[in-house]
């Protein structure tokens, strides 16, 4: 009996000691409290609530949440709003990472608007020319940034890619699309006349022609115009002439002598016009030039002729991060590195102690030798190096610690 005593009491312990280690359930949020200190009189608690309700771990917006927009005091009802609006988009950006998941490493990054890693990752895929794989994720990207940037009716670009709902419809309305695909530069007619449609992937393309095409490129795109086109480009756009009815996002700056119609450009450095621009949106991350300025937007009583107004407006924003609050480029400050060049030489100045280049080994005052085995030139070649490396995997880098030569292998964060 003892025996048995003495076991049961072990087991007991034991037991209590297993469920000690074990994580405690997650605490369920008191939605109703949060929705309360909306109408706190800390103005730092009022601030707090609406930052936690916009991103609340939920599947839908809270009852409470939604009964506060009918709240009699208006500080709360706007905070709510705010909250609720911000929290549906926080939903349904969570879901889209799900989503995207459990897609394939270049699907993933098309799917997220990490365009600069997805045209980059183009590089890896061994598949024949005309495999949808490589060319359906960049037309469902090009079809969500027109939705993003609020392209319709008579500013949404017209009669090619991004015009149709999805790419089977779009390869039906072009029966003579004609797919290439390089490991080297495309030079030399693109057969764009007379609308004739072309899906081009290469690692830069460089025509006297105007394209009508569907482009990957992980170089630079210059050709005489851009006509019904999606150009998704590492490296610089320029034009002769003139973009139309197109989509154009660049790793680089955007350079063109003529207008722009009825267009959607977004670069991560500048864009120039030479010429003029109207029904277009254009976003940089660094500035925005137009030789000859939209004018300003009139208001009318007539409703008819406001909406034809409202169809030439051109939309500009400049030094933005993430435009459209969907796309971004890969940048240095991702994997926690800063550099300088110095002598011909790049040296890492600063290293984030919770990012991937520290977690790596790297230090300051380390020199960065080497990208998968190509030498960088300063911090824009370092940063480009980083990108396609990390496009297909991890990126080897090679650093000079005084004497010594060290090796690491720096991983992209989720």
């Amino acid at each position: 009996m003892a025996r048995l005593t003495t076991g049961l009491l072990i087991a007991v312990v034991c037991g209590a000691a297993l469920a000690a280690d074990e994580a405690p359930p997650p605490r369920a949020v008191d939605v109703a409290a949060i929705v309360r200190q909306l109408g706190s009189e800390d103005y730092a608690e009022r601030e707090a609530a609406t930052r936690r309700l916009s991103t609340l771990s939920v599947d839908d917006v809270p009852p409470e949440l939604l009964a506060a927009l009918k709240s009699d005091n208006p500080e709360v009802r706007d905070r709510a709003a705010r909250a609720a609006r911000a929290l549906k988009e926080h939903i349904a950006a969570e879901r889209e990472r799900a989503a995207a998941a459990r897609l394939p490493r270049g699907e993933r990054f098309a799917r997220l608007g990490r365009i600069d890693l997805y045209v980059a990752s183009t590089a890896a895929t061994d598949y024949k020319a005309n495999d949808l794989r490589l060319w359906v994720p960049a037309y469902e990207l090009g079809v969500r940034v027109v939705e993003k940037a609020e392209m319709t009716g008579d500013r949404k670009p017209q009669g090619g890619a991004t015009w149709f709902k999805d790419f089977s419809t779009y390869c039906s309305a072009y029966p003579s699309l004609r797919f290439t695909r390089s490991t080297t530069t495309f030079d030399g007619p693109a057969h764009g006349a007379g609308g004739n449609q072309n899906a081009i992937q290469s690692a830069g393309v460089t025509t006297p022609d105007t394209l009508y095409a569907l482009v990957v490129s992980r170089g630079s795109v210059v050709a005489a115009s851009f006509s019904a086109s999606l150009i998704l480009a590492n490296g610089d756009l320029r034009s002769r002439y003139d973009i139309s009815n197109s989509v154009v996002i660049c790793d680089g700056d955007v350079r063109l002598k003529g207008d722009v119609q009825k267009s959607l450009v977004v670069a991560r450095g500048n864009i120039t016009v030479g010429g003029t621009a109207s029904a277009s949106t254009l976003v940089a991350g660094g500035t925005v030039t137009i030789a000859t300025p939209p004018e300003p937007a009139r208001r009318v009583a007539n409703p008819l002729l406001q909406r034809e107004l409202d169809s030439y407006k051109v939309v500009v924003e400049e030094k933005v991060a993430k435009p459209l609050g969907y796309i971004t480029f890969f940048e240095l400050s991702a994997v926690g590195v800063e550099v300088a060049e110095a002598g011909g030489a790049v040296r890492v100045t600063k290293v984030a102690g919770d990012r991937p280049f520290a977690a790596a080994g790297a230090r300051a005052g380390d020199v960065v030798a080497a990208v998968s085995g190509k030498k960088p030139d300063g911090a824009e070649s370092l940063r480009r190096l980083l990108r396609d490396s990390l496009a297909l995997g991890n990126a080897t880098v090679t650093l000079k610690r005084g004497e010594a030569t060290v090796t690491v292998t720096v991983a992209l964060p989720d």
